[in-house]
Parts: structure tokens; C-alpha cells; sequence
């Protein structure tokens, strides 16, 4: 299992050894990803925007429209739970070239805790 750890380093003039001391750990399989989800055009998005509320169940998601090139980003919740589920019913539903899954970088995890 591989983690990575965040912390200082103290020195002080009574502990010449020093002493590492860990504030947060976070376990590379904890880190949560962007679902991304791609749309050709804005019709498409307002056709299947109920099949998505449906799916989406409050998480948090990236939509991209093709056509106007715009990205759209729906807030709602983080997290591993049930993600490769969702990817997999999000890649039923609009297809698997469309449903993207993007690791969020450990700099964007620290701002959001």
C-alpha cells in the first residue's frame, strides 16, 4: 500500500536528531477523480439532462459540450465510494468514449480538505 505523507522537519537545539512530523496521509487509492463526461453539442446535454440528475446522484462532475467547447463544472460531492459504479453506469448510459475519469492531483486534494 502506498501512501504519500505530509509534514515538517523540527530541529531544535535539545533534540539534536531532529524529529519528522507527520500531518496528514493520504493513501494513494483514497485520492478522489474528476468525472468528466463529454456531450457533442448543448441539445444533446438539455436531451439527457435528466437521465444524468438520475445517474449523478449529487456527485461532483465536469461537462464538456464539443460543439461550443465549453466546460461546465456541476458541484456536488467527492469521494472513492461507488466511483468505479458510477463511471461504469455513466459509460452505459452516454457511452464509454465519452465518460472519462481523471486522478485529481495531491495539490487540489490539500485545498480541498
Amino acid at each position: 500500500r502506498r501512501v504519500f505523507i505530509r509534514g515538517r522537519v523540527a530541529l531544535g537545539a535539545d533534540d539534536p536528531k531532529g524529529k519528522l512530523l507527520c500531518e496528514r496521509v493520504i493513501g494513494f487509492h483514497d485520492i478522489p477523480s474528476d468525472i468528466w463526461l463529454q456531450f457533442a453539442d448543448r441539445d444533446e446535454y438539455f436531451t439527457n439532462i435528466g437521465a444524468l440528475e438520475d445517474i449523478r446522484q449529487g456527485r461532483a462532475m465536469i461537462l464538456y459540450l464539443a460543439k461550443e467547447r465549453a466546460v461546465k463544472r456541476i458541484p456536488g460531492t467527492f469521494g472513492r465510494d461507488g466511483e468505479e459504479e458510477f463511471v461504469q453506469a455513466l459509460e452505459n448510459r452516454f457511452g464509454k468514449g465519452n465518460v472519462r475519469a481523471v486522478q485529481k492531483k495531491l495539490e487540489e486534494l490539500w485545498r480541498m480538505r
